[in-house]
């Protein structure tokens, strides 16, 4: 059975309609292909990439698992013929390879960190994988619209590389698994942020193996919706921001070197564990993403509004 007729037994939806539900009635604001592309990196099974295809945006959807690449490649493939979907197969890293943790409870743990992937003493399969870095991306594609960054620990590693290139892409998302994220964002020139909750945004038309909906990350840039509704807020107000939401382990660490270090624990209603990330949110069913607008965005928006 393949990844997509797995994911069509469970939720009994007809092989050639595996489209979100919604999708005809969404539409995100925040542009369209005209402007550029959108790059997923850690697409998953696709479900962020879907919505932003029904967006109108042009999207490279990076995903290293090759279950999930597949299921893209089946599901999504009426967009990979037509160019509006290009497919990138491999992992964002250091070298020309990595070994991928594939998690088998969770395949959204799933990670080229081995703490990360493996977390809460869950079985992981290690896979070798083929890697290239952000720089080879924007190269080949462009640099994007929004860049969408969901790499389980490797967020930071990816900033680093973000660092190094120019022009930057006006809007970029990552995980909110260490502070230090937000500082390297605002050293690039990332002046306006939203915490965005993403416990509520589910695929509901796509189920995992244990019969849970796959979640996507939502809209992002003008549209995202914070805990502060669609309105930025600067660095410092995101950063208090997330001492209010979550648990801060360790301020001044990446998830790299929180794992190295000594382990800190966290009780939950069922169960005392151990801390994955150097943030974690405070909320067992919650956690959050970080929206950030380049400064170079922030002054067009302004431009527009005067022209008006």
């Amino acid at each position: 059975m393949s990844s997509v007729q797995l994911l069509q037994v469970i939720t009994g939806a007809d092989p050639s309609n595996c489209a979100d539900p919604e999708s005809k009635r969404r539409r995100m604001s925040t542009k369209s292909r005209t402007e550029g592309i959108v790059m997923d990196i850690g697409a998953n099974f696709g479900q962020s990439s879907e919505r932003y295809l029904d967006a109108g945006f042009q999207v490279v959807a990076v995903e290293p698992n090759p279950a999930a690449a597949k299921a893209i490649r089946e599901r999504l493939g009426t967009f990979i013929s037509s160019g509006e979907l290009v497919l990138e197969e491999t992992a964002i890293w250091t070298s020309s390879s990595a070994k991928l943790y594939i998690n088998k409870e969770d395949s959204e743990w799933s990670s080229c960190f081995e703490t990360v992937g493996s977390r809460y003493d869950t079985e992981a399969e290690v896979v070798d994988v083929k890697s290239t870095d952000l720089g080879a991306l924007f190269g080949k594609h462009g640099t994007p619209w929004y860049l969408k960054l969901d790499t389980e620990g490797a967020d930071g590693l990816i900033l680093d590389q973000l660092a190094t290139l120019w022009p930057k892409p006006p809007f970029l998302s990552f995980e909110l698994n260490s502070l230090v994220y937000l500082k390297q964002a605002a050293e690039q020139g990332y002046q306006d942020f939203k915490v965005v909750p993403q416990g509520h945004h589910k695929a509901k038309h796509l189920l995992d193996e244990h019969g849970r909906p796959l979640t996507h990350a939502g809209d992002f840039g003008e549209d995202a919706i914070g805990v502060s509704g669609k309105s930025w807020i600067s660095q410092g107000e995101a950063v208090e921001l997330c001492r209010r939401l979550c648990f801060v382990h360790d301020e001044h660490a990446d998830v790299q070197g929180f794992a190295a270090g000594p382990p800190r624990y966290v009780d939950r209603d069922f169960a005392t564990l151990r801390a994955c990330f150097p943030v974690e949110s405070k909320n067992d069913e919650e956690w959050y993403d970080i929206h950030c607008r380049h400064q170079t965005a922030a002054n067009r928006v302004k431009s527009e509004r005067r022209e008006l």
